[in-house]
């Protein structure tokens, strides 16, 4: 776990103290505040503001009684420095180079570096704002499950800060031990505010008053006279602390309303925090149901989604790289073709199958991989924030990953913190209803909630016996089959006699007979045989398609029968398409229908037994 840092005069005297910290107070630190070393970094940031600065380590005021022993450090210059990669690359790509000449990829699609830099101006120019009613801007790294978060902040973000303050001496340490760094690292911090956390610390424990813990926390950092970054990683266990063994409902209610609104919304200015989690779900719940008055933390914060997958230029880069970094060793290119879309995934999975001496089943190693590694995680990273909430609420993520439903944010009214989280990975169609966009991401949340809106918490390696991008095309693939048919089928005039067919109607047909097929319909034309003839023949294959689907049930393999990926990828094959881009056209296509006229499709068709060609 990374240590805090803090910045000073690189060629000051390394200098510590040892606070005298009770194992109890300790204890209900780490119990009701940090649960899980949370914060990472605490980065004291005296240099660049020098009208903020304190007296230095050297002086009486900046030196702690009692010292003993020397505590690690690391300097500004061991960061590693930010560059633009030099080959070229579809999509946004930088180079850390550390100080040892390791060097490790960012990549960077949307732009992240950018928007790091705007947040760094804007916390540096509120710090320096001594009439400023709130603390500085929040900036919150959010992201989906194995999408680099920590990575971003713990790399990324310091490198930045480094390279734009300029400092020399970055300190080493943890914030449940607030007191200790404080005293050890000579922080410029006001004497009264020093004796009474002290006095306060030699206390005995009460477990009925979190608040005055909480208080003088926030007085402590209050009186730092120094802008100080803070890194803040895992910060959902923040949310969650617990009493022998159970959740402490009004300690965590205590925490979200009013010490972690206080700290981040109304702390003091001099605290840069950046805040990321294992669990984004469970903290944009919170902190959404922060109190609303006053400054809210919703409105006010920076926020820097990651995406939620890869692009195959990036993929394939990042496997480049791990091929050259472990040679003699061989990679199996199968990994690759076998790992979601992740490059932080992929990094994972590469190295522990190193580990494990390159096992010769790579199939067998990935399912394997996925469901004691990916699976878990993602349990992790959802039932902390679903678990408490009623099954609307889940039946409503799950929606997003169902073409033939889709949802609409404002009837379904889903919680607002969980919009916030998924807001940056979900497209919205023309008659107003949202969708996830990521077709790995769909098929995590099938496997996460079952279709009562329960969340599951196991699963067989055989439902990973093909990557879940292949299972999201599957999915497609079988609603394409039934809506097609049920549109466009032998059946479908008797159906719609009389009756107006959908909004979308159009532009779904057109979609079947795309461009790819204007060869044959020319042909089709030109022997004066009718242009839906072709349409028929499709139709009839997609049902054909529909109907093998069902039989191998993608969602539920109790019966054994596995998915044929040979099925998926016939259409695409046929019509020279690269089957992630076709199967992505057929999505949209089925999103321009009315609401449920897939959903009606489905239910028409509910048994394979019914299609009988």
């Amino acid at each position: 776990m990374k240590q805090p840092q803090r910045v000073g005069d690189k060629n000051s005297e390394e200098t510590t103290s040892k606070p005298e910290l009770s194992a109890q107070r300790a204890e209900l630190v780490a119990e009701q505040a940090t649960r899980k070393n949370a914060v990472t970094g605490l980065i004291p940031l005296s240099h660049p503001l020098g009208q903020l600065a304190g007296p230095g380590r050297g002086s009486a005021a900046a030196t702690g009684a009692g010292i003993t022993a020397p505590t690690t450090r690391l300097l500004v210059d061991q960061a590693a420095e930010l560059r633009p990669l030099p080959k070229e690359v579809t999509g946004g790509a930088w180079e850390l180079h550390f100080p040892d000449d390791r060097t490790k990829l960012f990549l960077d699609p949307g732009d992240i570096v950018a928007s790091i830099r705007v947040w760094i101006f804007c916390a540096f120019r509120a710090a320096r704002d001594t009439q400023r009613p709130t603390s500085a801007p929040v900036l919150i790294i959010t992201g989906l499950v194995k999408s680099g978060k920590s990575y971003c902040q713990g790399a990324v973000v310091l490198s930045l800060v480094a390279e734009t303050m300029g400092a020399s001496v970055m300190l080493h340490t943890l914030l449940l031990k607030l007191l200790k760094w404080v005293l050890e690292e000579g922080v410029p911090v006001r004497a009264s505010a020093l004796q009474a956390a002290k006095e306060l610390a030699a206390q005995p424990i009460r477990h009925d008053n979190p608040a005055e813990l909480g208080e003088e926390i926030a007085s402590l950092l209050h009186a730092v006279e120094v802008p100080v970054l803070v890194l803040f990683d895992e910060v959902q266990s923040m949310f969650l602390p617990t009493l022998d063994g159970e959740l402490d409902k009004p300690g965590s209610e205590y925490i979200r309303d009013c010490f972690m609104k206080y700290l981040l919304q109304h702390g003091p200015r001099t605290m840069l925090w950046c805040i990321t989690g294992s669990s984004m779900a469970l903290t944009w719940i919170n902190i959404a149901k922060m109190p609303t008055n006053g400054f809210t933390l919703m409105t006010s914060a920076s926020e820097i989604a990651l995406p939620a997958s890869s692009s195959p230029d990036h993929l394939s880069l990042v496997m480049e790289g791990l091929r050259e970094a472990f040679l003699p060793q061989k990679v199996d290119p199968l990994l690759l073709e076998l790992c979601p879309p992740s490059v932080a995934l992929l990094t994972v999975l590469v190295n522990e199958w190193l580990d494990k001496g390159s096992p010769k089943d790579v199939q067998s190693f990935v399912r394997n991989f996925l469901t004691t590694k990916l699976m878990e995680e993602s349990m992790k990273e959802w039932s902390l924030g679903l678990a408490a909430m009623p099954v609307v609420q889940r039946l409503a993520v799950l929606d997003l990953a169902s073409v033939e439903v889709g949802m609409r944010i404002d009837n379904v009214n889903l919680h607002a913190g969980l919009r916030r989280f998924l807001m940056p990975y979900m497209d919205k169609t023309a008659n107003g209803r949202w969708y996830l966009r990521d077709p790995y991401q769909r098929q995590l949340v099938r496997l996460m909630i079952n279709k009562d809106g329960t969340l599951r918490n196991s699963w067989s390696e055989e439902e990973f016996s093909v990557s879940m991008v292949l299972q999201d095309c599957g999915w497609i693939l079988l609603r394409l089959g039934e809506t097609a048919d049920s549109l466009l089928g032998p059946m479908a005039g008797k159906l719609w006699k009389g009756k107006k067919l959908p909004v979308g109607m159009l532009g779904f047909q057109k979609e079947l007979q795309s461009e790819w097929n204007r060869r044959d319909l020319t042909r089709y034309s030109a022997e004066k045989k009718k242009l839906d003839s072709h349409l028929a023949m499709l139709v009839f294959y997609l049902r054909l398609s529909r109907n093998m689907l069902a039989q191998m049930k993608p969602w539920n393999r109790t019966d054994g029968t596995l998915l044929d990926v040979g099925v998926i990828e016939a259409l695409p094959s046929v019509l020279d398409r690269p089957m992630v881009s076709f199967y992505g056209d057929a999505f949209r296509a089925l999103r321009m229908l009315v609401p449920y006229t897939a959903k009606e499709a489905k239910a028409r068709r509910t048994s394979a037994a019914e299609w009988k060609p």
